[in-house]
């Protein structure tokens, strides 16, 4: 049988307007919904996230090339490990994210929490079990929960994942703060932890997409102890950074109950 294929690259260009080509690969032609791509800190690996539409259903792909050797270091759908719902794209502004680790034996993306959820009349309820039905949440499998709205309508329950390039096994995020949704999340120069700041689910989720005027905390997460420490009180934070010598976290702050598009102070 005949097999269409297409052929995909990824090019740089540099700042004398040089375009090189980093990678090539052909694969039978398939229609992306989406597709983001980062780099490593030393720009010697390459992280490409696709979503191919198969019916109803998004599946959700992961490959990590060394773009030095040309090998494919990783090749994974994530989807089928079903430890959460669809990965949010670099368009996902301010959740999206796609980071390699500065070890960059870890990627780092933020999803949609899986929460099982069941109606009153699903067929695998076990009514006699009184903790299973509580876990299943029933009568909540058709609730309407709230999005972020401004094309983030997909963000409603977002959480931090991280994937072990040498294994490809995928990590959630345990021990954020409840009730918060994590954005703008940034690795630790040292590997040991994140920051990010946590929107505020309450009194509801407003459109981040076009306002800076969005309150929360400015956190750090540490991943040894599982524990998110306040590092930031509560105001509006925007892109934490960690300086090339890794020494001075910087960040823009406002206060959260101004109008929009307000002075923002670089800290």
């Amino acid at each position: 049988s005949q097999v269409t294929t297409q052929c995909m690259s990824v090019l740089s260009k540099s700042e004398d307007r040089i375009i090189k080509l980093i990678n090539t690969q052909t694969a039978a032609i398939c229609n992306l919904d989406s597709q983001s791509v980062a780099y490593s800190p030393s720009d010697s690996r390459l992280v490409q996230l696709f979503t191919i539409p198969e019916g109803k259903e998004k599946k959700q792909y992961m490959r990590v090339m060394d773009t030095v050797n040309h090998l494919e270091l990783l090749s994974i759908e994530l989807t089928g490990q079903s430890k959460h719902g669809i990965i949010y794209g670099l368009g996902a502004a301010p959740f999206g994210c796609l980071s390699f680790s500065h070890g960059e034996g870890h990627v780092m993306y933020c999803a949609e929490k899986k929460i099982k959820s069941s109606g009153y009349f699903d067929v695998d309820l076990d009514w006699d079990n009184e903790e299973k039905i509580v876990e299943s949440n029933v009568g909540e499998k058709f609730a309407l929960t709230e999005s972020w709205g401004e094309n983030n309508f997909d963000v409603k329950n977002p959480v931090l994942c991280m994937v072990d390039i040498s294994t490809g096994q995928v990590t959630v995020v345990d021990g954020l703060p409840s009730g918060v949704s994590p954005s703008y999340a940034a690795w630790t120069p040292d590997d040991k932890g994140f920051v990010f700041f946590g929107l505020e689910d309450k009194p509801f989720r407003l459109g981040k997409a076009g306002g800076t005027n969005r309150y929360g905390k400015l956190y750090y997460y540490d991943l040894k102890s599982a524990e998110s420490i306040v590092i930031g009180d509560t105001a509006a934070y925007e892109q934490p950074t960690f300086t090339p010598d890794g020494k001075i976290l910087v960040f823009r702050r406002r206060a959260a109950d101004e109008p929009h598009n307000a002075t923002v102070e670089l800290c």
